[in-house]
């Protein structure tokens, strides 16, 4: 637990700092993340013998992330170009599973690139992804906390230590949270902004937090990875953001 807290009083101000300076460092910090995101998730699906052209589709991932950060990220057509190749380049391959190794390459580059792209497109103003950043947070640590200390129900079996205190708790939060920031920047977010993200993020955040369990009790690892000390790998610390940005840049974008 100590060694949670003292990881995250570093990686906070870090992650805020990215946010507030923007731009290429943002961009950064963003392409860094991802790359580890998309290690992870094909590194643990290996454990079972998948082998879903790691190396490839992570150079895909860091080429169109790249391509929408210099060129504008309307390019997003870009990124299906790269999925007949990753078709194409499974039917020279000596590996069992065909069928299921491109289909695994593609979906990491949906489930991981994508969002990440999405992130980079809100940045233009960082405010935006700052809100939905501390939400994220509000969700994950409340749900974590309320369903450490006062938790007696088990909310599902793809994820034993998952409450229903603590899924309560952590929606309750998110959405006080969001009312909260409201008051604080009302010029920025309004209370629907606050009620529509409070409800949106208090409920895709823990299905993003879950579906990340499923695939890791699938593959029977306990954490994605042991990069980060006291949290496991970048993808558990992200799963809940990977789900949540996509609903917030329809959101923002297309609904506000």
């Amino acid at each position: 637990m100590l060694k949670r807290i003292l990881v995250s009083f570093v990686l906070i101000p870090v992650t805020i700092l990215a946010i507030l300076k923007g731009d290429v460092y943002f961009f950064s910090m963003s392409l860094i993340l991802s790359t580890f995101c998309l290690w992870e998730f094909y590194t643990i699906f290996e454990s079972k013998d998948y082998y879903p052209l790691k190396t490839f589709s992570i150079v895909v991932s860091l080429l169109f992330q790249t391509i929408a950060y210099v060129h504008g990220p309307e390019n997003i057509i870009y990124f299906l170009v790269f999925i007949p190749m990753i078709i194409s380049l499974e039917l020279f391959r000596k590996k069992e599973r065909s069928i299921i190794n491109p289909v695994l390459a593609v979906f990491g580059l949906i489930y991981i690139t994508l969002p990440f792209y999405l992130i980079n497109a809100l940045e233009k103003d960082f405010r935006i992804v700052l809100f939905i950043v501390i939400l994220v947070w509000a969700c994950d640590s409340s749900a974590y906390f309320i369903g450490k200390y006062f938790g007696k129900r088990k909310l599902t079996k793809i994820s034993p230590k998952k409450t229903v205190e603590g899924a309560i708790g952590g929606f309750l939060f998110t959405i006080l949270t969001a009312i909260i920031y409201h008051y604080i920047q009302p010029d920025f977010i309004t209370l629907k902004d606050a009620l529509v993200c409070g409800i949106a993020i208090g409920i895709s955040g823990q299905i993003g937090d879950l579906f990340e369990s499923m695939l890791k009790r699938y593959t029977e690892v306990k954490d994605s990875s042991q990069i980060i000390p006291g949290h496991g790998g970048v993808l558990d610390r992200l799963d809940s953001l990977i789900f949540v940005t996509p609903l917030m840049y329809i959101y923002f974008s297309f609904m506000r």
